[in-house]
């Protein structure tokens, strides 16, 4: 009995023991292992890994940049033809005449009957026409555009070649130069009366020579 005793009591103290030594060996193990961390630590601080050199692949993959698409150019415009110039076209209130060529300035019937009165009243006034381009600029002063014509030739002033002329139905004041393309003229009789006459009666008047 007191055998047995002694051999627990052993058996215990060995398993003391033991752990005891165990214990101091762990101990001891865990600062070595701190100071190997260490010790690594600071041999990177003073030898840093050397970098890759250039061109190297990196030893993981990069990210792709995005794809960006080329901007797309903006339609364009359908470009019109330039009209060609076109030629100089005729002054105001002109239209051709014929073969003849181009009146500048073409009167109505009733420009012409205007301008029949305001000359028959110069004439009961003056007792003669307008003799010269001043007194028919005075006698025309309400009718600018009559006394225009006759002075750019489209229309002739008859007693100008004739201060003769007395007032009446075959007496011609103020024709058209030029016949429209129907070989018809415009003609102010020294009755005020206004008639459009062709050519062949236009060639029965008896009119100044020129």
């Amino acid at each position: 009995m007191l055998h047995r005793c002694n051999q627990l009591i052993s058996s215990i103290l060995v398993i003391l023991w033991l752990g005891i030594f165990s214990g101091c060996s762990d101990s001891s193990s865990k600062p070595s292992q701190s100071a190997q961390k260490g010790d690594q630590a600071t041999a990177l601080q003073h030898n840093p890994p050397a970098a890759s050199p250039p061109g190297a692949k990196p030893g993981f993959p990069l990210a792709k940049p995005p794809i960006v698409p080329a901007p797309s150019s903006p339609p364009q415009s359908a470009t019109l033809p330039t009209p060609a110039s076109t030629a100089s076209q005729p002054a105001h209130n002109t239209r051709p005449v014929g073969p003849y060529g181009i009146r500048q300035i073409t009167l109505g019937l009733n420009d012409l009957r205007q301008a029949g009165l305001l000359l028959l009243g110069y004439y009961d006034q003056n007792h003669c026409w307008p003799r010269n381009e001043a007194e028919l600029r005075d006698a025309l002063r309400e009718m600018p555009a009559v006394y225009k014509a006759i002075q750019i030739g489209d229309y002739i002033f008859a007693p100008a070649k004739n201060l003769n002329l007395v007032p009446g139905t075959q007496t011609v004041l103020i024709y058209e130069k030029l016949p429209d393309k129907a070989g018809t003229r415009l003609v102010l009789f020294g009755d005020g009366s206004v008639k459009r006459l062709n050519a062949a009666e236009f060639a029965q008047l008896k009119l100044p020579p020129p």
